[in-house]
């Protein structure tokens, strides 16, 4: 069932469109992440569907319920929406109780429901044990999970998320994004979550929107986001990839130094002519000593530069083409500068992008 639906969603200040008609469908208890660069529209979106900002051009529905439109919009306090923001915007003066029943008394639901849901909520966010302290008594992370408590305990339809993690430190970030997913999975509210952090929204979403200039290049599963990007932004911002160029040659396709058979390469549709591709960094191998190959090419070069990550070492091979490509290899796998290589690369890895319908 479609919870939120976004039709040529646009918002313009001046002549420059922020948000460029958006269209995005959310079935009911989805999680999709707006996914992009600073300035790329999707704080922007976020507010719109809260009901901050009125949209110059498109309509938000939720229900099949006009939410928004230029000529009109459902003020934010009866969209029955809760929204987390960066700054979590809890009430320094209130304990972590109160903050939390916050939300419920605004509602003016009875006494006796407010305590148990709001007990039942800290329970639930494990801050049960903190219920009377004030926020300067704690951490980031129950600082975040307080606001979590306050916008869920109300039950609202659909669940906001602007940035939530960016105050916090790494290892905090990465527990505190298992915990918005484990409550998401709990209470299956429909969620729109935004943020710049790409493995944030590859570990936590259903699906992914990549905004680029106020559009969507791609909206996809995590999976599909990574493996077969659409456009040369996406593959880029989504971890790391090289950009090679091909041109198809009857059966198969000319890069730099080696050809596949366009049969064996990760996309279809081949245009006539020059096209980039993506290949990631994981989707090679390197030998010090020439691998026995049938099926994937296997091109002879150097090591031009290394990085060791701890978990990885990160190669920059330099083939005898000119060709660089970077490459990813374990720690195990200690190669030396300007040692001789060869490269074993996996065609079905290989794939076209294009252009951004952003810089279209």
């Amino acid at each position: 069932m479609q919870k939120l639906n976004l039709k040529g969603l646009t918002k313009r200040y001046a002549s420059t469109a922020v948000v460029d008609h958006i269209d995005l469908a959310l079935q009911e208890g989805e999680f999709v992440s707006l996914l992009g660069p600073s300035g790329c529209g999707k704080t922007t979106t976020l507010r719109m569907i809260a009901g901050f900002i009125d949209p110059s051009e498109g309509t938000i529905e939720m229900n099949d319920r006009l939410l928004s439109s230029p000529a009109a919009s459902v003020p934010p306090e009866r969209r029955n929406m809760s929204m987390i923001f960066q700054s979590y915007a809890i009430w320094p003066n209130m304990t972590v109780f109160e903050n939390v029943a916050f939300g419920l008394r605004a509602r003016r639901r009875p006494r006796d429901e407010i305590v148990r849901r709001t007990n039942e909520m800290l329970s639930i966010v494990r801050l049960d044990q903190l219920s009377d302290r004030y926020p300067n008594e704690l951490s980031g992370g129950q600082q975040q999970r307080v606001a979590l408590a306050r916008a869920i305990v109300v039950k609202p339809e659909v669940l906001l998320l602007d940035e939530p993690l960016s105050n916090l430190d790494a290892n905090l970030r990465e527990e505190m994004r298992g915990e918005i997913r484990r409550l998401h999975d709990e209470f299956r509210m429909t969620t729109v979550y935004v943020t710049h952090d790409q493995s944030e929204a590859m570990a936590i979403s259903d699906r992914i929107a990549v905004m680029n200039k106020g559009k969507v290049d791609q909206l996809d599963v995590p999976v599909n986001i990574y493996r077969t990007p659409k456009t040369r932004f996406v593959a880029g911002f989504i971890g790391r990839t090289n950009f090679i160029e091909g041109r198809p040659n009857g059966d198969v396709v000319d890069f730099t130094g080696f050809n596949v058979a366009k049969s064996s390469l990760g996309t279809t549709g081949i245009p006539a002519g020059v096209s980039t591709f993506s290949v990631r960094p994981q989707s090679m191998e390197v030998f010090a000593a020439q691998p026995a190959e049938a099926t994937r090419p296997v091109i002879p070069g150097k090591i031009a530069n290394r990085t060791f990550l701890g978990e990885t070492w990160d190669y920059t091979f330099a083939a005898e083409s000119g060709l660089r490509l970077r490459v990813v290899s374990s720690p195990a796998n200690a190669l030396e500068m300007h040692q001789p290589v060869w490269l074993r690369i996996d065609p079905s890895q290989i794939v076209r992008v294009e252009d951004s319908p952003a810089n279209a």
